[in-house]
């Protein structure tokens, strides 16, 4: 599957049922030495207003339980999630 068939698909986390939202401009987290993908990375946006603000989510290659036609499941459990700033220790 391309990368680009991913954008438009709603993230649904199957831990607490949240929708997340939908995918967007995504990024991927590569192993520079094994050439793994670690992780999507999603960017934050912003809101018609300016304090509607979302940080960046960042999702384990191994938290992607299935991606459908026009979803994708993630199992995101509080301890999984990660701040922008650990981005290299997922």
């Amino acid at each position: 599957m391309y990368l680009s068939k991913l954008e438009g698909k709603e993230i649904i986390n199957l831990y607490d049922g949240t929708r997340m939202g939908t995918l967007g401009t995504a990024e991927l987290l590569f192993d520079p030495e094994s050439g793994d993908i670690k992780a999507l990375l999603l960017p934050g946006f912003q809101g018609f207003l300016k304090f509607q603000n979302k940080e960046e989510i960042t999702i384990p290659w191994e938290a992607i339980r299935k991606v459908g036609t026009d979803m994708m499941l993630v199992d995101l459990r509080p301890e999984r999630r990660r701040a922008r700033n650990e981005r290299g220790q997922v």
